[in-house]
């Protein structure tokens, strides 16, 4: 079903006036910045730290000179775009995945799908290579701007044998409280990130085990005593958070209040939901063809959205850890 016109201008006129306001007090600000308005205000895009970094990028003398510490600043603000852009990516996948049967599409899902996948994967890596800037800036490490996070990764791993060793370098003392963070995060979680996004770049005909349903239809029972309904199928299994989101819509579109005493059957008629189920080869089976996957044994347990969002809460929660160090840092220099 298309939106709302109506609801639609509605939104574009708040996000304006938001966009608007927020500009007008920051007059020497230049216009494009609307988008960070968007990332902080509509997708609650928000990393610790990052403001903060921010105006000791922009205002504190250091030792690494003028033009890097513009590069540090540069860098910070794409860091926060690309890892807005990711969360788009992944707001669009989800939306995507789980659609309504009457929706008038413009392109065939699996090309849209295609897309919000190679774009969150390069973004979300992208974002990685600009902390890379950073941490090569702040500890100076002395690359060059193409610098990747593979880089640092086996740079913080060089610097771990040597203080294993004891055989330190004066840079060694700066990198104790970082390079354990780093390369937990490097040699797991990012080694996994840097597969797919390697895998959607260079194929485009992507196995997956691929599951579709129809869900938001049928007689459910719904439990309220939380204050927010969860819903039951006519065999007593708890539905799934997708589905249980649509039907709450439902509920609200049919302006049904629900006692938080006792559990009350709700039948819900159309719209139907389309519900793709999509799960990709696991990290060491992404070299396979098609024909040489095991269904059972070679796919990830979980869909493709859940495994993406994970990817993307933990890449959140690294910057985070390392924007906490870099505070430290960077203020005495």
């Amino acid at each position: 079903m298309d939106n709302d016109p109506d609801d639609q201008l509605d939104e574009d006129i708040l996000y304006f006036r938001m966009a608007h306001s927020y500009l007008r007090r920051n007059l020497t600000i230049k216009i494009e910045d609307a988008s960070f308005v968007y990332l902080y205000q509509v997708k609650k895009l928000k990393l610790k730290y990052y403001d903060e970094l921010l105006r000791e990028f922009e205002s504190r003398p250091t030792k690494v000179g003028e033009k890097n510490r513009e590069l540090l600043w540069n860098c910070h603000r794409t860091l926060f775009l690309k890892m807005g852009v990711s969360k788009v990516y992944l707001d669009n996948l989800e939306e995507i995945l789980v659609e309504e049967e009457t929706i008038q599409r413009k392109m065939p899902w699996d090309l849209e799908y295609y897309m919000a996948m190679a774009g969150f994967f390069t973004n979300l890596t992208g974002s990685l290579d600009l902390l890379a800037q950073e941490i090569n800036i702040i500890y100076d490490f002395q690359y060059d701007e193409r610098i990747s996070f593979s880089d640092i990764v086996n740079e913080m791993d060089k610097a771990r044998e040597r203080i294993d060793r004891g055989m330190e370098r004066p840079r060694n003392g700066s990198v104790k409280n970082i390079y354990q963070i780093i390369l937990d995060f490097g040699k797991g979680t990012f080694e996994t990130i840097a597969a797919y996004r390697n895998f959607y770049t260079h194929r485009r005909n992507i196995p997956t085990a691929f599951n579709l349903d129809y869900v938001g239809v049928g007689t459910f029972s719904a439990d309220n005593a939380s204050g927010s309904p969860i819903f039951f199928d006519e065999t007593g299994n708890r539905v799934s958070e997708t589905e249980s989101r649509i039907l709450k819509a439902k509920l609200d579109e049919m302006r049904l209040s629900l006692s938080p005493f006792a559990a009350k059957i709700v039948s819900f008629g159309p719209p139907l939901h389309i519900q793709r189920t999509l799960r990709l080869p696991k990290k060491d089976k992404l070299k396979l063809l098609p024909s040489e996957l095991d269904k059972d044994e070679d796919f990830e347990e979980v869909d493709v959205y859940e495994l993406s969002k994970t990817f993307y809460d933990e890449t959140v929660n690294f910057i985070e850890r390392v924007g906490e160090n870099f505070i430290k840092m960077y203020k005495t220099l």
